[in-house]
């Protein structure tokens, strides 16, 4: 039997495994910075390079470098998450088996909104799904979340994934530092169907 998400607006979504080496490539297509370094003598004299922590930034070029590198980080992460989540939405739903409702009135809807509904049929479903049957975040985190234990995705991305949707990051490492004004907010954001960017065709 094929695992199921049933929505809270009461439709019962069928749930397809991905990959877990599609789902690597992806992971692996984001650029993650590096850490910054730091020069330190050994006892016998020689010059030696180690990467930086929060216990080692002693001068303001050192606190400012790893500031920079904690923001990149947080790019990377929500970036990452941007990208698992077009992949999920596109290859981890069973589009064939969904039915659009006859009745279009929320097609109309949306428009007098102006959003503009896709017209191709796969985009549209897609479509359909992130605007009309997940109801919250929580909602799509939970879905997402599913889709990515069931494809075998790497728990470090899971792991990034679930603190992208908490909104912001509470002084992690990959988040706020410490003496930055304000939290560092990572995208939560459905993947955007329209124009079809990094979709493909159905399969």
């Amino acid at each position: 039997m094929p695992e199921t998400f049933t929505t809270s607006t009461g439709v019962e979504l069928i749930l397809k495994p991905i990959s877990p080496l599609l789902a690597g490539k992806v992971r692996t297509s984001v650029i993650w910075p590096e850490k910054p370094t730091y020069q330190a003598k050994t006892v016998s004299g020689e010059i030696e390079e180690h990467p930086h922590d929060e216990t080692t930034l002693e001068t303001d070029e050192d606190k400012a470098a790893w500031l920079k590198y904690l923001l990149a980080t947080a790019q990377a992460e929500g970036e990452l998450n941007e990208r698992i989540s077009k992949m999920l939405f596109k290859r981890g739903i069973d589009y064939k088996t969904l039915k659009l409702p006859k009745n279009e009135s929320w097609i109309a809807e949306q428009e007098d909104m102006g959003i503009t509904v896709p017209d191709d049929p796969l985009q549209r479903k897609m479509h359909y799904v992130e605007t009309e049957l997940l109801a919250s975040k929580e909602e799509i985190k939970s879905l997402i979340l599913r889709l990515m234990a069931m494809s075998g995705v790497d728990e470090e991305v899971i792991a990034a994934a679930e603190r992208s949707f908490r909104g912001e990051v509470e002084g992690e490492a990959a988040g706020e530092p410490e003496d930055l004004e304000g939290p560092v907010e990572l995208r939560d954001e459905l993947p955007e169907s329209e124009g079809g960017e990094g979709m493909g065709e159905e399969h």
